[in-house]
């Protein structure tokens, strides 16, 4: 029998949160009985949401399991509602769990299907509900729940053959009245696992060349790399190593939202370690920490300027009073992004080595978006310790090549920094079909701006029903400003599309709410400023470049650096009068390739 799991057996077997028995148990059973044209997908990613269980027949239609590993005699009901009997509280009612995804389905993700529904009662049975109880009958979980018609309940002695007509009504029919293809494309395609999924549960591995700069060394050492050469995927691999061997690392970014992504990496890395071993943050929340533990005030007016100095302040006077200071330090300090660095940045971390003294810093200066002075990563200032010249990675392992040499052309024609050109591109392979990359950039008005975003969302969701893989949180839409972001929050959820994003009214900014539950496994669309992207990737991109830009920062490597997110799409969506003609040399249509 082909696979018709998803993801594999092999790969459930890797994920971070193993399954229940109960839910192994349930999977193991369809997948051994269930017909081939059944697919099973194990905990997918729905617009936000996981069911435990579904089970997908395009011909047929959906159903969608809830499993409890539940001993339901320390459950009771209390005016219709689902208490433990120990708690004063009550809990989500299974039932309600799984028409809620039922819901979720045929009013938000396939509303052509509930509008069907609606007008035909008997299409209902398209989307079926059910809970399977691993520790209870079949006999006591429904006499619990009075026997209802629907949804569907079994036990544990419920899973033998001759009971498939009662865990699945409609497993024998071979093509239901109702369903219609395009409605069965759109379902595989929300039910489908994302492309990272794939990534996250399996060990990554380095290049040779890769492997040279990840091992762990005290001294301090400085990294400069090509987009998409491996830099942070090197911290994460040196991170997991120096935990592996006992040491304490911090590992250090300038934004919040990479610190989630290196440590989706660092999980990856094929090694054994305590996370308590390895500590994550972004330099402004680990200064907040430090002074916080030392009972010293961060500065208010001139927080940005001042706040290394007030660190040092702070080490300096509880060092006078006689505290140790000695819990605050690290074996090895890792900077990812170090063009965003500041001297007085990496003078303040250096107070926080222990005498081993490691401190690894990679940076690419064509992504100096903050225009920072670098001379100090130069060896160009005293107090900066880096050994020997710079080490360079100049292999490309993530971008397309049709995608990194326009970027390449992009950087040349505004000017930025080429000290380290690209010398091959060694793209790996994100699926079993080879990479077929896009790249479209449109030169727009600015008030059409939200049209272009959805016709740009909708051309790549096409693409990817036409490929027959591919999952909405492949896609991140890269917008310039926290209001444009939030306008296309409104529209997209408007329209039933959930959304991952960073943006945040004054309120939630002062808890970075949104901006903390930013990460690569989360299973809904995502939406990001391009500077909290700095340093992630995803499938497909979508860009939308500003008419106009403050000062103080560089749009050219903003630009750029946005260019160089992507693992195979781009479109680029071009307001900005300043890069029209540069435009003008790239396809302008997606079939133009």
């Amino acid at each position: 029998m082909k696979n018709r799991l998803y993801p594999t057996w092999d790969e459930i077997k890797n994920f971070h949160n193993p399954l229940t028995e109960g839910e192994e148990k349930l999977a193991r059973f369809l997948d051994d009985t269930l017909p081939e044209e059944w697919e099973i997908f194990v905990e997918p990613y729905l617009n936000g949401s996981r069911p435990d269980i579904v089970v997908f027949n395009p011909q047929v239609g959906v159903m969608i399991y809830e499993v409890k590993d539940w001993d339901l005699n320390s459950y009771i009901f209390k005016d219709k509602r689902l208490f433990e009997k120990s708690g004063s509280y009550p809990i989500k009612d299974p039932r309600k769990q799984v028409d809620h995804y039922r819901k979720k389905i045929i009013e938000q993700l396939v509303p052509p299907l509930g509008e069907e529904i609606d007008r035909n009662k008997l299409a209902f049975g398209l989307i079926k509900t059910g809970i399977y109880f691993h520790k209870v009958s079949g006999e006591d979980a429904r006499e619990f729940f009075n026997n209802p018609a629907h949804p569907v309940i079994i036990g544990y002695d419920d899973l033998h053959d001759s009971n498939l007509e009662d865990i699945l009504p409609y497993y024998a029919i071979s093509k239901g009245k109702y369903m219609r293809e395009e409605w069965a494309k759109e379902i595989k395609w929300w039910l489908a696992p994302p492309r990272h999924l794939k990534e996250q549960i399996r060990d990554f591995e380095l290049t040779t060349k890769q492997k040279e700069h990840a091992e762990p060394r005290p001294g301090h050492f400085r990294l400069r790399g090509v987009v998409g050469s491996g830099k942070t995927l090197i911290v994460a691999y040196r991170a997991a190593k120096l935990a592996s061997q006992g040491f304490n690392v911090l590992v250090i970014t300038y934004n919040i939202t990479l610190c989630h992504y290196i440590r989706d990496m660092i999980a990856r890395a094929p090694f054994e370690f305590e996370w308590s071993k390895i500590r994550f943050d972004y330099f402004h929340g680990f200064c907040n920490d430090v002074l916080n533990e030392l009972g010293v005030p961060p500065p208010k007016k001139t927080y940005f300027k001042d706040i290394a100095r007030r660190v040092k302040y702070a080490l300096e006077t509880a060092t006078k009073r006689g505290k140790n200071i000695e819990y605050l330090k690290f074996d090895a300090i890792l900077i990812d992004e170090g063009q965003d660095y500041k001297w007085e940045w990496y003078n303040c971390l250096c107070q926080f080595l222990t005498e081993r003294d490691e401190l690894f810093l990679v940076c690419d200066k064509k992504q100096n978006i903050y225009e920072r002075d670098l001379g100090w990563i130069d060896g160009k200032m005293r107090n900066v310790k880096f050994r020997g010249p710079w080490r360079e990675l100049k292999t490309v392992c993530r971008l397309p090549k049709k995608i990194g040499d326009a970027a390449n052309r992009f950087s040349i024609m505004f000017k930025l920094d080429q000290s380290v050109e690209v010398e091959k591109y060694v793209q790996l392979k994100l699926s079993e079909r080879p990479p077929n990359p896009h790249l479209v950039w449109k030169n727009i008005q600015r008030d059409e701006w939200l049209d272009h975003i959805k016709n740009a969302y909708e051309q790549i969701k096409s693409a990817q029903l036409k490929s027959g893989e591919g999952h909405p949180s492949d896609i991140v839409i890269l917008l310039p400003r926290k209001s444009m972001g939030m306008e296309a929050v409104e529209y997209f959820e408007k329209q039933g599309i959930e959304v991952n994003h960073v943006f945040e009214d004054e309120m939630e900014s002062k808890y970075h709410r949104h901006k903390k539950a930013f990460w690569i496994g989360d299973s809904r669309l995502k939406m990001s400023t391009i500077h909290s992207f700095k340093g992630w990737e995803a499938v497909h991109v979508i860009l939308l470049i500003p008419d106009k830009w403050r000062s103080g920062e560089n749009l050219d490597a903003l630009v750029y650096t946005a260019m160089t997110r992507t693992r195979e799409n781009l479109i680029v969506l071009n307001c900005n009068e300043k890069y029209v003609e540069y435009g003008r040399s790239l396809p302008s249509e997606w079939d133009m390739q």
